[in-house]
């Protein structure tokens, strides 16, 4: 009959040990591999969602004079006209307390830009526009600028 000697009972728990360390410091590191490419794509999504936006409502508001680059909230904005039935409306796309906003009033109106909807995270935002062609530059949280351009037919100066 053999005896167990300790030694033997402790080199099979270092060993577990050793092992269980190692099954934690993978399972860590995948958990903050994971998490900022959870973050990456969150950042990426509302950078695409913002560029799309305002190109979508440049593109909706396509029509002449119906475009234009204004003052409103805390600097540029992107400053578009309809008319539903005999009422002219306007659509302010604006920087407000480090979000993009849109509000959206009557042309007689004057309300404050804090009555828009938040619509992304944004902290700066410049528009300008030249022969119908729209630049548009975005500083989302990330802290990156991001510069994009949108032509405008009917802007182009071609009133047909």
């Amino acid at each position: 009959m053999k005896k167990k000697h300790s030694v033997d009972l402790v080199f099979a728990l270092i060993l577990f040990c050793i092992f269980a360390a190692g099954i934690i410091s993978v399972a860590a590191l995948g958990a903050k591999a994971y998490k900022s490419e959870v973050q990456s794509a969150q950042q990426n999504f509302n950078d695409r969602t913002l560029c799309l936006y305002i190109t979508e409502k440049i593109r909706q508001f396509d029509a002449y004079g119906c475009v234009e680059v204004s003052r409103f909230g805390e600097g540029d904005a992107l400053r578009l006209k309809e008319t539903v039935g005999e009422e002219n409306y306007i659509t302010y796309i604006y920087l407000k307390d480090n979000h993009i906003c849109e509000l959206t009033e009557k042309e007689d109106n004057e309300l404050d830009a804090s009555a828009g909807a938040k619509i992304l995270p944004a902290e700066h935002f410049l528009v300008s526009e030249e022969k119908g062609l729209f630049k548009v530059s975005v500083t989302p949280e990330d802290g990156k600028e991001r510069t994009f351009f949108v032509y405008s037919r009917a802007s182009g100066g071609d009133e047909s």
